[in-house]
């Protein structure tokens, strides 16, 4: 479970960050390729919500989704699409929204999995670092 480094060792060492520390530790080197993998298929599982959502072909919806790259711009785009396919269905909306909402929430952590810089300190010799660069 992530914690902060000063609550884990107040003397971590050096810290190195390296590209290399998965080759070091490939047990975690898996598990951060299936969280990335595992977005990218829930990335498709929404664009076929939308095409689902808008009537359309296969191809329309995913090729137009994919050109949406922000995780927001995503968002609103299915948020719109939902307000639209649901109309007086408020239940049904809800549903969606929270499904939604959880899902964007999960992937904020994924983001940060996949984008931020990872490191390992000598004080801490079974623990990866992950952080902004």
């Amino acid at each position: 479970m992530p914690q902060k480094l000063s609550v884990v060792c107040k003397d971590p060492g050096n810290i190195v960050l390296s590209p290399d520390l998965f080759i070091e530790r490939p047990d975690l080197a898996q598990l951060v390729a299936r969280i990335v993998n595992t977005w990218a298929s829930i990335e498709h599982q929404l664009g076929m919500t939308l095409m689902r959502m808008l009537g359309t072909k296969e191809p329309v919806a995913l090729a137009m989704f994919a050109k949406l790259q922000s995780p927001s711009i995503q968002k609103t785009a299915l948020d719109a699409a939902a307000q639209a396919a649901h109309g007086d269905n408020e239940e049904g909306y809800k549903v969606y929204a929270a499904v939604v909402a959880a899902t964007y929430s999960a992937g904020k952590k994924r983001n940060k999995v996949a984008h931020w810089l990872w490191g390992k300190c000598a004080n801490l010799p079974r623990c990866i670092l992950v952080g902004r660069s």
